[in-house]
């Protein structure tokens, strides 16, 4: 506690985390379109590491800011609909 007031958290986990990433694309030339969609997905080993400030307004409620961070990999991705189609590598995964 840096005053009576204003607070410090500090949080820091590990764990699995899951996740799953939907892809898709349509193509056209013409008057034929063919759509084409993939669900990847995947669990990664994953660190969680926080930082915030509370300000205590009154013994109840208290205001603040917290900023966090989950670095990870994604690696071995499997698709939803080939269980054999396994993507080796890391992936960017759009924000």
């Amino acid at each position: 506690m840096l005053t009576p007031r204003l607070e410090v958290i500090w949080k820091v986990a590990i764990g699995i985390q899951s996740y799953t990433i939907d892809t898709g694309a349509e193509f056209s030339n013409g008057n034929y379109t063919n759509s084409y969609s993939q669900t990847l997905k995947g669990s990664v080993f994953a660190t969680f590491v926080s930082a915030g400030f509370d300000y205590h307004i009154s013994k109840v409620i208290s205001i603040g800011v917290e900023t966090s961070i989950l670095p990870a990999k994604y690696k071995k991705l499997k698709d939803n609909n080939d269980n054999e189609y396994l993507i080796d590598e890391n992936v960017r995964v759009p924000v």
